[in-house]
């Protein structure tokens, strides 16, 4: 089980709502030893490591708003080509920090987050509820991605976003955010080919993050297109 840590028992009441959520957490007034946990106190939902000073989750989104009004110049967004309307659904099927997510709901889009991970789910879920991002056209599910589209074959998603993990090439240390998603995946850099499977079943477009360097994620069936940017790319599969 994962830790949170409250700093005052006032907290208790807010800490139990955002433990219950995926009912992965311990809520404890001792400083835990685990080398992740969260720490709610007076000044907010913090994520505690030995990697660096604690984050807190209202600083993780101040650079996201920053690029609101030039969302339209957004690799992922023109690799998504689809006018954002009432009915268009996408889903970020490995939401992590959601930041992609929450670039999306900003330009119009309704997105369904999938997350499994109970500490990134946990943040995002805050940040929801605290009005640190903007939850009107989001919602977020705590759930496995490939046992979400298992369970509902007959999704049929207008956009499906993968966003595997992928190693930096250079020997630079990642930004904070990243090295929290990587402490909590343990570094994997494998998308699961049975979930590109099922997304691909589940949706008319499924858009693939790559590193620039990296081959398409599988060799069959190849991209319909990609959008290509200084390091990454985004690779488009049409069904």
């Amino acid at each position: 089980m994962n830790k949170l840590y409250i700093t005052n028992k006032q907290l208790l009441p807010e800490a139990q709502i955002l433990a219950t959520f995926t009912n992965h957490f311990i809520i404890c007034t001792d400083l835990p030893t685990e080398n992740i946990f969260l720490r709610l106190d007076k000044d907010g939902l913090a994520i505690i490591t030995k990697q660096f000073q604690p984050l807190y989750v209202r600083d993780i989104y101040n650079k996201v708003y920053l690029r609101k009004d030039g969302l339209s110049s957004e690799l992922l967004i023109q690799a998504i080509k689809i006018k954002p309307t009432a009915d268009i659904l996408i889903i970020d099927a490995t939401a992590g920090l959601a930041k992609d997510s929450v670039l999306l709901g900003l330009y119009g889009y309704k997105v369904l987050m999938l997350e499994q991970n109970p500490i990134l789910a946990t943040i995002i879920f805050y940040a929801m509820n605290n009005k640190i991002i903007p939850a009107n056209n989001l919602q977020l599910i705590f759930t496995n991605s490939a046992d979400y589209f298992k369970i509902n074959p007959d999704i049929q998603a207008h956009v499906i976003y993968l966003d595997p993990m992928f190693k930096k090439q250079d020997k630079a240390l990642a930004k904070k955010d990243m090295q929290i998603i990587q402490l909590l995946t343990h570094d994997s850099i494998n998308l699961d080919e049975e979930l590109f499977k099922l997304a691909y079943l589940s949706c008319k477009k499924l858009i693939v993050k790559r590193d620039n360097k990296q081959a398409a994620i599988v060799p069959i069936p190849l991209p319909a297109y990609s959008k290509q940017g200084k390091t990454i790319r985004y690779d488009v599969y049409v069904s």
